[in-house]
């Protein structure tokens, strides 16, 4: 039996202060990154999401465009409120 077990290398962001996040921002993708990168980044100031495009609701389900856009900024607050630190900002716009 062969065990495989990705490693993944230590990264140190000292550096990364402004993450912008584009396009389609409300998958669960974007926001478990976005979850990574406040968990993880301690010089993190703000992370901004932007969208007005559609964006993927699951069951072969997309937003019709902007009349949804409250939906998907209360999903990005809602799924990351609790991981926002004090010294980061989360935009959504």
């Amino acid at each position: 039996m062969v065990c495989l077990k990705k490693k993944h290398a230590g990264f140190i962001h000292k550096e990364l202060k402004y993450v912008e996040l584009h396009g389609c921002v409300c998958t669960i993708n974007a926001v478990e990154f976005a979850r990574h990168l406040l968990r993880n980044v301690n010089s993190l100031k703000k992370i901004t999401f932007g969208s007005l495009d559609k964006f993927y609701m699951g069951g072969r389900r997309w937003t019709k465009g902007f009349n949804n856009y409250w939906f998907e900024r209360d999903f990005i607050h809602e799924k990351l409120k609790d991981e926002v630190k004090g010294q980061c900002q989360l935009i959504i716009l």
